[in-house]
């Protein structure tokens, strides 16, 4: 039985100027990974990539401690350019192509967490549908509001009719606050968190960077703090979030303590400078119980 399917098309980093090799890397990418390395042992990812960088797409996987993939046919490629938490750019490449259900082997159904983590639009809300009504899994959302449009892929706004029926099927929503105003025309953390649980979502956590997050699941708020690091950030740092609170929810912690968790993760994730390393279970632990200390209830 697998515990997590994360579903997601991996990113291309390509080389610009001084930058580093060209890497697989991303939203799936990371939640996938870090959540192997938080134990979680049945992880798969299933996703869309060129034959071009279809060998190193492989070798990545390897590395990022990734035990299981399915690796879909992308015919091209577009690109794409992400700002970092340093006030950068990078450049990446992404498959547009779409994980339909006929991607998804049967036995995948039976996992008990499914994380949707696409960047630009690859899972549908067909898609989304039938992975809740198919399967007994908890469903983590996690999107970027990235569309391809004439070979580019840009941010844009998702339909509102989209977003009802994409949050009536999910248990969790995940989002930074500058991407509320995507999905639901509104940034302030706590009218975003409650218009999502309005709206259908089980729960919804919109993240802040090193300002927090908070949490909403239809009753009281909480506000939890961000483990102080001193960095500037790291992009995915929320993918890291979500793989943490993942891997607690499926460890059967409760909402609050998940969340704590994550922001712990998070706070080491970003600290990290070799992508591929272990984590360090003793202090991810050791900032849990600070960041439980410090939740504020509204």
């Amino acid at each position: 039985m697998y515990d997590l399917v994360v579903l997601g098309n991996p990113l291309v980093r390509l080389r610009t100027g001084n930058s580093p090799a060209p890497a697989i890397v991303g939203p799936s990418i990371t939640t996938a990974s870090v959540a192997a390395r938080l134990g979680v042992e049945g992880t798969v990812i299933v996703g869309a990539i060129s034959t071009e960088w279809r060998t190193q797409a492989v070798s990545d996987l390897d590395l990022y401690s990734i035990p299981e993939h399915v690796l879909l046919k992308a015919d091209r490629l577009c690109s794409a350019e992400l700002p970092t938490p340093s006030g950068s750019t990078i450049q990446l490449a992404i498959a547009p192509t779409h994980i339909r259900i006929r991607d998804i082997p049967a036995e995948f159904l039976s996992t008990r967490m499914v994380v949707l983590s696409p960047f630009a639009g690859e899972v549908d809300d067909e898609l989304i549908e039938w992975v809740s009504s198919s399967s007994d899994a908890t469903v983590i959302w996690d999107p970027s509001f990235y569309r391809v449009t004439n070979g580019r892929a840009i941010h844009t706004v998702m339909d509102s009719s989209e977003a009802r029926r994409t949050l009536r099927l999910v248990d969790v929503v995940a989002l930074h606050q500058s991407e509320c105003q995507y999905l639901v025309g509104e940034d302030d953390p706590l009218v975003a968190a409650e218009l999502m649980v309005e709206l259908g979502a089980g729960a919804a956590i919109v993240t802040r960077g090193d300002q927090g997050s908070t949490v909403y699941e239809g009753r009281d708020f909480l506000v939890v703090p961000a483990y102080p690091t001193g960095t500037s950030g790291r992009c995915w740092t929320g993918a890291a979030f979500v793989a943490g609170m993942a891997s607690a929810l499926l460890a059967e912690q409760p909402l609050i303590k998940a969340v704590a968790l994550a922001s712990s993760v998070a706070s080491v994730f970003v600290e990290q400078k070799d992508r591929y390393a272990p984590l360090d279970m003793k202090t991810i632990k050791k900032r849990q119980r600070h960041i439980m200390s410090q939740i504020e209830f509204r």
